[in-house]
């Protein structure tokens, strides 16, 4: 698997990644992740599947009004945090993603 690349669903399919462990986000706030895995959507978004310490895996979209918060450029596998802000009744929004180096320390944020 290449860990710069972002899938189709297509692709997806044919490496084997299961997508079906993977729910909404219920919880607002920061929490460390990893990413497993990403894909295009349908509607010029980018779906993300992170594995979410003392959570588990969750799925996430980003969209390209916000730069789909450069995970196009984050390789799967990358440790972060990720932080959720609930909007309205409609559920709760990847909003901003932290990249961690090896240390743990933040290197990189995106809004």
């Amino acid at each position: 698997m290449n860990k710069n690349k972002v899938y189709s669903m297509n692709q997806m399919t044919d490496i084997g990644f299961d997508p079906l462990p993977y729910k909404m986000m219920e919880q607002e706030g920061e929490f460390k992740a990893t990413l497993d895995f990403k894909r295009w959507g349908k509607k010029q978004n980018l779906v993300a599947y992170f594995s979410v310490d003392e959570i588990g895996k969750i799925v996430a979209s980003t969209f390209c009004n916000r730069e789909y918060l450069n995970l196009k450029e984050i390789p799967i596998g990358s440790k972060l945090i990720i932080t959720f802000y609930r909007k309205g009744k409609t559920g709760n929004y990847l909003r901003k993603i932290q990249v961690l180096d090896s240390s743990g320390n933040i290197k990189e944020t995106y809004e």
